[in-house]
């Protein structure tokens, strides 16, 4: 959310997000993968669910589509063991903020979803301190 919100309001200076996924649809058909070939209409209800009872479609907004329009300093944390949101939705947003030079990562080969590496609240600190003053 923070991303899509940064690439829309222009008062927000810095972004950090930890685990965020690339698009919504895709980690649909990731979460509810062990539906197997139901996976499809299930995510397409969630769609139409949302349509009715949200009035809008809620896989429409796209992190990574914010991402790739963001020049701010954004830090992105996550696992390559999260078991929520695939990894792959990180390498998605590495690829969209490519041209930003003051997107950074802290990429960590283990730890689970909400496991954060020793030490972050400081790295985290650092980085805002950094950016917004």
């Amino acid at each position: 959310m923070a991303l899509l919100t940064a690439a829309e309001d222009s008062r927000i200076r810095a972004v950090a997000a930890y685990a965020p996924f690339a698009d919504l649809k895709t980690l649909g058909y990731e979460l509810y993968g062990w539906l197997w070939v139901l996976k499809y209409p299930f995510v397409a209800l969630l769609r139409g669910w949302s349509l009715l009872f949200l009035g809008h479609d809620i896989t429409a907004a796209s992190p990574e589509r914010a991402a790739a329009a963001l020049s701010i300093p954004v830090l992105i944390v996550a696992s390559r063991e999260d078991e929520q949101i695939p990894f792959e939705h990180t390498e998605r947003l590495r690829r969209a903020l490519a041209r930003n030079t003051r997107a950074e990562f802290v990429l960590m080969d283990r730890g689970r979803h909400g496991e954060l590496p020793p030490g972050f609240d400081a790295r985290l600190a650092q980085f805002f301190l950094l950016y917004v003053q």
